[in-house]
This record gives C-alpha cells, sequence and structure tokens, in this order.
C-alpha cells in the first residue's frame, strides 16, 4: 500500500514537472521574442521585440534554434522566406550559410584526425596528389599544415569568394578555384605572408583543405560531408551540393540584400569548403549540440581531446572588453575579465549574397543558438541583437557586457555635445539628442545609440566603446574621441559651412566635392569603391560618378581599376566606344586584371 501510494505520488509529480516543462519554453520564447537589445544592456532602455526590430533592420525572414542543456529547447521562424510570393519562413526553410561551412569542413578534418587518417602538424602537401601548394619564399623552412589552414595562420591568400548565378556556366573545378584559372573568377591560392606568424582570415586555405580531403579520400566533397556529418548527425536537410538538386530548391529561401553588387536570384558556391553550405536553423544545432556532448564526454562522435584541440586556441586575433581567438575551424570569445569554460564559447559566422548566418555554442552547460537571416546586408545587425535576446532569457553566464546605468543629464548639458565630428577625411561622425540620450550616425547610416555616462563623457553601444569629449581653452566643446585614441587622434568638431566630399556629393556641389577630393587625397580605393556603390545603386547619378572619377584620375592617373569605373560610367550613359577605349587602358595597365575579359565583352 506505502509503495502504491509512492507510485502515486511520483507519478503526479512526474506530471506536474512534465507541465512546468512545457510551459517553461512558451515563457522563454516570449522573453526572446520581447527582449532584444544594443551591444551594451542599458538600464532604463526599452527592450525591442523581434517583429519590430525586423523592420528597422529590413530582415524579410529569420529562423532560429535555441539550445539549452545540450538539447534544442525551441525552434521557430519569423517573416517570409519570399517575400513576393508571400511564402512564409518556417523551421524547414534552407538557407545560404557562407563561412559556417567551413566550422562543418573543420569537423570533418577532427573526425579524420580521430581515425588516424590526417595528421594535423604534416605538411599538406604530403596528402596533395592532384594539385600542389606552390613553394615560395614564405614557405622555406615553414611547412603548411591542416593545423594552420584551419586556424586562419598559413598566410595563404583569397580571404573570401563570390558566388556564381544560378545557371552561369561553366562552373571552376576546385583546382580552376586553386590554380586561379580565369572561370574561377579569383586568383591562385599562394602562401604571401609568414606562416603561424598572425591571424589573416582565408577562404583560399580552406580550399586547400577541401583538396586534401578529397584527394585522400578519393570521392566528392558532398559524398565526403554527407558520410562524416550529415548522416550521423541526422542533418537531413543539409548539403554542399552545388548547384542544389531540386529536392533543397523547393526549400530554399530567397535572398535579399540592399548591396549594390547584388542581383536576386539563386547563388552557386562551387568553393564548398570555404562558403558552400546549406543548411536549416534546427540541423545547424545538431552540429552544435554534438560538439558540446563531445566535449562533456557524453558523446562518441569526436574524441575529448580532439574536440578538446578543436576549441583550444591557436592564436589571438583580439582583445579588449572581450578577448577573441581562433580555434580549428571554430572562434572563441569570452570576456577578457572572466576565466574558465563556463564563460567561454565558440561561434562561426557567415555572410553569402542574400544570407547571414551565425553559429554559437558554449564550452561548458551546453548553450547556444543557431540563427540564420535571408538577408545579406546584416553582419552586426538584428541577428546579434536577437543572439543578445537569447542569452538573456537563458542567462548564458559572462555572455553579455554589465549593464550601463546612463548619467542623468539636463537638455542644456546634451545639447551642448551635439554637432558633426570629423573621424577621417571623408567620413563624418553626427552625434544628435533624443530622449536624453543620444544616437550617432556615421555617414548618415543607421542610428547608433550613445549614453552619457558623465559630465563629457559617452558611451557608444554598437561595440561598448567609451568616448571623451574634448574642450578648447575657451571650455567649449571641441573635439570627441574613444577611450583608445590619444587627444591627437580625436575627431574636431566641424564648424558650420565645413563639409566632406561626401556631404558635397549628397548636396549635389558637385566642383566643391572634386576639390575636396583633391585636398583631402582621398585613397585610391575609396574612390573607386565609392564610384562603384554609386554606379550600381537604384538611381545612379552619372553626374556625381563623374566628379569623383575625375578627381581620382587627377589623383591616381597610372590606376587601372579608376580606368575599369571609368568605363563602366560609360557604359551607363551608352557610350560604348568611350566605355571600350578606357578598359582598354585599364588593361594595359594592368594585364592580368581579372576584369579585362569581361569588361571588354560588354562593349561588343
Amino acid at each position: 500500500m506505502k509503495t502504491s501510494a509512492l507510485a502515486i505520488l511520483f507519478l503526479a509529480t512526474s506530471i506536474i514537472c512534465s507541465a512546468r516543462a512545457q510551459t517553461h519554453p512558451e515563457n522563454r520564447i516570449k522573453k526572446v521574442e520581447y527582449g532584444l537589445m544594443p551591444y551594451v544592456p542599458v538600464e532604463g532602455l526599452p527592450e525591442w521585440t523581434i517583429a519590430a526590430r525586423m523592420k528597422v533592420h529590413k530582415i524579410p525572414g529569420v529562423s532560429i534554434a535555441v539550445i539549452d542543456n545540450y538539447r534544442i529547447d525551441f525552434a521557430k521562424s519569423y517573416g517570409f522566406s519570399d517575400t513576393l510570393q508571400k511564402i512564409p519562413a518556417t523551421n524547414k526553410t534552407i538557407y545560404s550559410a557562407g563561412s559556417v561551412s567551413k566550422l562543418v569542413t573543420a569537423i570533418i578534418v577532427m573526425r579524420l584526425v580521430d581515425e588516424g587518417v590526417l595528421d594535423l602538424d604534416t605538411d599538406v602537401n604530403q596528402y596533395l596528389t592532384t594539385w600542389k601548394l606552390e613553394p615560395s619564399s614564405y614557405t622555406q623552412g615553414n611547412a603548411i599544415t591542416l593545423r594552420m589552414l584551419l586556424s586562419h595562420t598559413a598566410g595563404t591568400s583569397q580571404s573570401s569568394y563570390w558566388g556564381f548565378r544560378q545557371g552561369q556556366a561553366p562552373l571552376p573545378s576546385v583546382r580552376q578555384i586553386l590554380d586561379g584559372d580565369p572561370v574561377s573568377g579569383t586568383r591562385r591560392v599562394v602562401v604571401n605572408s609568414e606562416p603561424g606568424k598572425e591571424f589573416r582570415y582565408s577562404g583560399g586555405g580552406y580550399m586547400i583543405i577541401q583538396m586534401v580531403l578529397m584527394d585522400v579520400l578519393r570521392t566528392d566533397f558532398e559524398t565526403i560531408a554527407r558520410h562524416y556529418v550529415f548522416k550521423p548527425l541526422k542533418m537531413d536537410s543539409s548539403t554542399f551540393e552545388q548547384p542544389l538538386a531540386k529536392r533543397y530548391l523547393r526549400r530554399l529561401s530567397t535572398g535579399y540584400s540592399e548591396a549594390p553588387w547584388f542581383t536576386p536570384g539563386v547563388y552557386v558556391y562551387p568553393q564548398q569548403a570555404a562558403a558552400g553550405l546549406h543548411t536549416t536553423a534546427t540541423d545547424l544545432a545538431l552540429l552544435i549540440i554534438e560538439m558540446e556532448k563531445s566535449l562533456a564526454g557524453t558523446s562518441s562522435y569526436l574524441k575529448a581531446d580532439t574536440i578538446k584541440q578543436m576549441l583550444s586556441p591557436q592564436i589571438t586575433i583580439s582583445s579588449g572588453q572581450y578577448t577573441e581567438e581562433m580555434g580549428l575551424g571554430a572562434f572563441l570569445f569570452r570576456r577578457s575579465d572572466t576565466k574558465g569554460d563556463r564563460v567561454a564559447y565558440f561561434e562561426h559566422i557567415g555572410v553569402n549574397a542574400g544570407f547571414v548566418a551565425i553559429a554559437t555554442g558554449s564550452l561548458a552547460g551546453g548553450r547556444g543558438a543557431v540563427i540564420l537571416l535571408n538577408s545579406g546586408d546584416d553582419f552586426n545587425g538584428f541577428g546579434k541583437e536577437l543572439a543578445r535576446s537569447i542569452a538573456s532569457a537563458y542567462e548564458w553566464p559572462g555572455f553579455l557586457p554589465d549593464r550601463l546605468f546612463p548619467a542623468q543629464l539636463t537638455e542644456e548639458q546634451l545639447k551642448e555635445y551635439c554637432g558633426r565630428y570629423r573621424k577621417g577625411p571623408n567620413e563624418v561622425v553626427e552625434i544628435r539628442m533624443r530622449d536624453g540620450y543620444f544616437t550617432e550616425r556615421i555617414n548618415g547610416g543607421k542610428e547608433i545609440l550613445c549614453f552619457p555616462t558623465g559630465n563629457d563623457a559617452i558611451v557608444f553601444t554598437d561595440y561598448n566603446i567609451k568616448g571623451v569629449f574634448l574642450r578648447s581653452s575657451s571650455g567649449s566643446i571641441s573635439a570627441l574621441r574613444t577611450e583608445y585614441q590619444n587627444d591627437d587622434q580625436a575627431w574636431l568638431l566641424m564648424p558650420d559651412g565645413e563639409y566632406t566630399a561626401r556631404e558635397y556629393i549628397a548636396a549635389g556641389n558637385y566642383l566643391q566635392a572634386e576639390n575636396a577630393i583633391i585636398s583631402d587625397k582621398l585613397s585610391e580605393n575609396e574612390l573607386t569603391y565609392w564610384s562603384y556603390e554609386l554606379l550600381n545603386s537604384k538611381k545612379p547619378d552619372p553626374e556625381a560618378i563623374s566628379a569623383i572619377l575625375k578627381s581620382a584620375l587627377a589623383l591616381y592617373p597610372e590606376s587601372p581599376i579608376v580606368y575599369f569605373r571609368l568605363g563602366d560610367l560609360s557604359l551607363l550613359k551608352g557610350n560604348k566606344a568611350e566605355a571600350r577605349a578606357h578598359y582598354e587602358k585599364a588593361c594595359r595597365l594592368d594585364p592580368q586584371g581579372q576584369e579585362c575579359s569581361a569588361k571588354l565583352k560588354a562593349t561588343e
């Protein structure tokens, strides 16, 4: 009778606990949906909602999967996978994951290390059979290893890769990509800096890894990934197939971007190991969980020593309020004032045409999140706000900065700091007052919240950097600097009537813009990219572009890229003969220029 009573009590308790378990996720979901915040949590600042911030950041759709205690606690999608056809984003929606591909590639390598097939510190040329990494002055006495390639310390070239439009033919092979064949649109992958000396992000290095895997296992990369990752982890909606098969295309989200180079449509990434992964949020969460379980010793997917090696620092990338380090295929970060695995995290972010992916896990506790967006313009915006909301709702230790308590200043005090500050020759930081705090805009871009922390002191909440206002001998505000700058590096307060070339162009004062460009000696790179942005804008202004390029030519008369942009301008005006003359001049200045053949063909 006692046993029966205990059994009944146990059953009742189990039912109650089960009911609590069912209700708790809903509470956490609500906290996530209503808890978005800037980089720094600010006391008194109302938190934002997912819906509101999607509108602000122009995010058509997003899918998320939240990991808690080594399992997916919830997965949910918001908005549309296709805005034109009004197709909702769902948990089955497939996204392009960009450089998160590198994390999957690293996992494959570590599985093969476990099997004894690969060694992290062996010269990769010993594994390569169909292609070889060319020797250079930098490789003498320095063997390039998988450890170096995985941690971006090999000194290899080609930081990132552009995709190809669906249907564009022919697509380059892996060897053609590594060789820099003209069909690849990129240069040959080489070692062009000292190996092991510094972190230098290299998608080209991961293409070497892909070639190693294909040469050693003698099969294609998709087959390798399916065998070592997708099949054992039941990631049934993930693939490296390029181009995508129809079964995946039916669920693929449309990608969106306002970048000047972006053309709507499906993009293909034959650079699979570097950028070719397509997946769902829940699939990618399964990978993060298995990494965490392997680290905790509760999964045999990877040996404990292997995953520990993967998630151990190989080199420091940056240090400040947070320390960022590079592991083997994963970025590692923690607050610099903390120690231990409990407050340490790993992450990889991917950006492809029209897409952003964020995959985060913890070194202890089984926490994490996957956030997939169908907007390629959101590298540090909505996705990061959503990640902070998840971290807050699930109380991730050491993830968020300390809460900021703003100083209460009078309206007159606040007004004193408002104005335009010259950050660079063609860059203006504008500080405005709003509701007892400030907003910052750089060259008229998105507003960033700033809060006073005392007299002559503010905090920029996009990166939690302190700002200091400087005063002249008369006591008036004269400049603004960050905590990492000296007074002589401060951004001077611009008087009325002083403008940058960018401001003159925006106002239609082209002659003044030309004079400002010349007098400020703007760089070749800035001028050519600025003109490129305007050439590819929705309503290009030939007169504005002409003013920029006229000045660029005066400053850099032997620049092939200036002549390429002049040719683009001529095409915009419909003058093919003039465009061809500019392109031919560019090709004479740089016979190896990869734009030459395509540009000349456009004038035929």
